[in-house]
């Protein structure tokens, strides 16, 4: 048992060794496991319990103590205050995201027992004066509890009851509250996970935009932050030249391809970087994120920006049905299709892709499909879920209105086409009625997507047909944006990525505090997306752009050697955590790697 327990502790030790938790720009952590204590020694006739001298007894204490200390830990990535009241929050016990909680807790306190005293000692008072101070009492509570919802990590992401929509409520004010407190913070520090080879660390460095994130000061809450990301994409004005692609079956996608104000496109020579953005759930190159990311790297001069839509998609600029098959949720062949007609038409062009929420998972899915084909040199995840079924039914359950109000934008692009072509509509029972009538994500995905993707009947089939791929194979670098404040993707769905880094060297996990789903804004003024400036860097690494300003091709051969280092170290790519192995195992696995 004793050897056994030690080959284990001993195979731990270099898998976790393998794993980078870091923040950006703080100090490493590698886990490892704690030695076991040794016992002192024992002297014949020496003093003490056991024959021990008391002397060695300390020292044995002292040692173990040395060897029981835990690693240096990296800096909390919470928000802290710049200037203003810093000597007085170094020396509070309870951390400063809760200061303001506890002085407006405190005013709460007083208030109320301003209540009781006139409730007691002045009794003969007005009435008109105790409803005043009741008043006062509610809003002084009212105001505490608001300020620790919205400085509560991680924050509420729940709907459902009438004490999770109050509590929802009180957040909102908090943040209004906190307008001056989160102006004067400093931000956060962004949580890195990755594998820690010389590729990583170099489009880490590469990246400075990595090292801090702070959040627009008066949109600090999800749903107002969301809002008006919604209103803003009514005044977005980029202009895009069309082109369709007709799939095997008859449906039909589309390309828009970023153009000047005049209507041109830019005067880019065949090798110019292709960034291809795979669009939200039913958005195009007109829905906020999507156009800020294509508008940022376009005006560069450096890429060539196109968006894909899928079926039926594009709210202000759509791309109508002409048959009556949903998008897949998946679109694996509709999206290979595009790819291979970019490839086709700039076959000298390096291809960097952007998928956005539904758009993300699409692309992680072929990516990991396609593996080392892969005709995608890079690839950026935002805000994508990893189970779609668990992702549908938390957001059923947690947030009922944005269900229905998803599901009808879904339904609503097909309701023009059961119109037009009604015998076609028939076939899969789409009436504008049922089409209307639906109400969550899981009534759309029975009714409409599995039944024309082939499983009359079958949500679940349909569900597990469409979920992303492992992403064990996937053999071009991924860079994942994730948010702890995010109100559509589930906080567990979030974690349970985790240690994709650790199955896939590829794969790089930001994760931040704030923010809200599929945009983090900066800026006073809400102008600049901190996701587009890391993706803008982060391609630039990718296509050869170094610190001293020349170019290399794409590190293949340095990830291969990456590969098999830590395979030496007992590490297995891809698929698994690591585990020890003979030198002839790694022989061969190092000989399967180089073919």
């Amino acid at each position: 048992k004793r050897a056994r327990a030690h080959t284990h502790t001993h195979t731990h030790t270099k898998l976790m060794a393998a794993l980078v938790c870091r923040n950006a720009g703080g100090a490493t952590v590698v886990p490892r496991p704690r030695p076991r204590p040794r016992p002192a020694a024992k002297v014949p006739g020496g003093g003490g319990v056991g024959g021990r001298r008391e002397s060695d007894s300390r020292a044995a204490a002292d040692a173990d103590a040395e060897a029981h200390k835990s690693p240096p830990q990296h800096p909390r990535a919470s928000i802290t205050m710049s200037k203003l009241g810093r000597h007085y929050l170094a020396m509070c016990p309870v951390g400063d995201q809760h200061v303001v909680g506890i002085v407006l807790s405190i005013l709460g306190l007083m208030a109320t027992l301003a209540v009781l005293g006139i409730g007691i000692g002045e009794a003969s008072e007005a009435l008109e004066s105790i409803q005043i101070n009741w008043m006062f009492f509610l809003l002084g509570w009212g105001a505490a509890w608001g300020c620790y919802e919205s400085l509560k990590e991680p924050r509420r992401e729940s709907w459902a009851t009438w004490f999770e929509l109050i509590c929802i409520l009180l957040a909102f004010v908090g943040d209004i509250l906190l307008v001056p407190y989160y102006f004067l913070s400093n931000g956060e520090v962004p949580e890195l996970r990755y594998v820690n080879t010389a590729t990583n660390e170099r489009l880490i460095r590469m990246c400075p935009s990595l090292k801090s994130f702070k959040q627009t000061c008066w949109l600090q809450n999800p749903f107002f932050s969301f809002w008006v990301m919604v209103v803003r994409e009514r005044f977005w004005r980029d202009r895009y030249q069309r082109e369709y692609l007709i799939a095997q079956d008859g449906g039909r996608i589309a390309l828009d391809w970023y153009t000047h104000d005049d209507g041109l496109r830019p005067n880019l020579s065949d090798e110019t970087p292709i960034l291809l953005l795979i669009s939200t759930l039913v958005g195009g190159p007109m829905s906020y994120p999507n156009g800020k990311t294509l508008h940022q790297f376009a005006e560069t001069g450096r890429y060539r920006s196109v968006c894909y839509v899928k079926r039926g998609c594009g709210i202000q600029r759509p791309n109508p049905y002409v048959t009556s098959k949903f998008w897949c949720l998946s679109d694996y062949e509709d999206l290979t299709m595009a790819v291979d007609h970019i490839h086709e038409r700039y076959p000298h062009a390096p291809i960097v892709a952007v998928g956005v929420s539904t758009g993300g998972g699409q692309l992680r899915n072929y990516l990991a499909r396609t593996g080392k084909f892969s005709k995608i040199r890079a690839g950026i995840v935002v805000d994508a879920g990893y189970n779609w079924n668990a992702c549908v039914e938390s957001m059923d359950k947690r947030l009922p209105i944005m269900s229905h109000a998803m599901a009808q934008f879904i339904g609503n692009s097909m309701v023009e086409f059961s119109q037009l072509h009604p015998k076609e509509a028939a076939r899969f029972d789409l009436t504008p009625k049922k089409l209307r009538s639906i109400s969550t994500m899981h009534d759309m995905i029975l009714h409409c997507m599995a039944p024309t993707n082939g499983f009359p009947g079958k949500p679940l089939e349909y569900m597990h047909y469409s979920h992303p791929a492992d992403p064990g194979p996937l053999d071009r670098p991924l860079l994942q944006f994730f948010t702890m404040n995010d109100m559509i993707i589930c906080q567990d769905d979030i974690r349970s990525g985790e240690n994709y880094p650790i199955a896939n060297p590829n794969i790089i996990n930001v994760t931040t505090k704030r923010g809200t789903h599929v945009i983090r804004w900066e800026g006073f003024t809400a102008s600049k997306c901190w996701i587009s400036q890391v993706a803008l860097e982060f391609c630039d690494a990718i296509l050869g752009e170094t610190p001293n300003g020349k170019t290399d091709s794409f590190p293949v051969a340095r990830i291969e050697e990456e590969v098999k280092r830590q395979q030496k170290m007992g590490v297995t790519e891809c698929h698994g955590y690591g585990s020890s192995e003979d030198d002839s195992d790694k022989e061969n696995r190092s000989t399967k790697t180089v073919k």
